[in-house]
């Protein structure tokens, strides 16, 4: 489907997508195309949401799944053993099979991760109204998005609910160590004067993630030695070299 977009709200658009290859450090560029673009593009603003809800709420989702994949796959190799007496004759084979299947599905999953922006990206790059698949047509749905409405009509996104979308995916990027920060820090730095409720749920979740995240760092660095400091300080001088 294509929908009417100028050239700057695709230039958003595949930033915003481009973004998720960035291991979590690219979070913050989907809410600025958003900030940037929400009352002047709703092409533009929906396929920003759209991207930061695949980084941080999808995101989610692969751990999810990665952590039920490990967890099912060792209650079979339980069972296996448990079957197989002892003896070891079945588990040996057991746990190849197992391996193979763990690095097969875990690594099909990573690539398919970065797989569906890159397409995102192409899409828009052409013009087209991208969907990502599973939460796509529930955003457009949710946010009242129109593809195909004419920029004459002047009819925006639910103002209410795409802060709501944003500060609830501030939430869910907790799971992204550290970088997870950068998402409600930019809502609260560019949008919370707007919005007490932005602010308040960005504050909390900076909060949060401050100190769940900074005291386990202040804890490794206390169990690294000095002479180990050393080491680490000159292998970053000879990266600059």
């Amino acid at each position: 489907m294509n929908s009417t977009s100028t050239t700057e709200d695709r230039i958003w658009a595949v930033i915003s997508h481009l973004s998720s290859l960035a291991f979590g450090m690219g979070i913050l560029l989907p809410i600025i195309g958003w900030s940037d673009q929400r009352r002047k593009s709703n092409y533009a603003s929906f396929q920003s949401l759209q991207a930061l809800g695949y980084q941080s709420l999808g995101f989610t989702i692969w751990i999810l799944s990665y952590l039920v994949i490990i967890i099912m796959t060792g209650i079979i190799l339980l069972v296996i053993a448990g079957l197989d007496g002892g003896r070891g004759e079945n588990m040996n084979a057991a746990l190849g099979t197992g391996a193979i299947i763990i690095f097969i599905v875990l690594f099909g999953f990573f690539a398919l991760y970065f797989l569906l922006p890159i397409i995102g990206a192409v899409a828009c790059a052409l013009g087209k109204d991208f969907r990502y698949p599973l939460i796509g047509n529930r955003l457009a749905y949710y946010l009242e998005y129109a593809p195909a409405q004419r920029l004459e009509e002047k009819v925006w996104l639910n103002e209410d609910r795409e802060v709501r979308w944003v500060a609830a995916m501030g939430h869910f990027s907790v799971l992204i160590i550290l970088w997870g920060m950068l998402a409600p820090l930019t809502a609260w730095i560019l949008y919370g004067k707007r919005s007490d409720f932005l602010k308040f749920q960005s504050i909390q979740t900076l909060v949060f993630q401050a100190g769940t995240t900074f005291p386990q760092y202040a804890q490794l660095a206390k169990q690294i030695s000095i002479h180990q400091w050393i080491y680490l300080a000159w292998l970053f001088s000879l990266c600059h070299y």
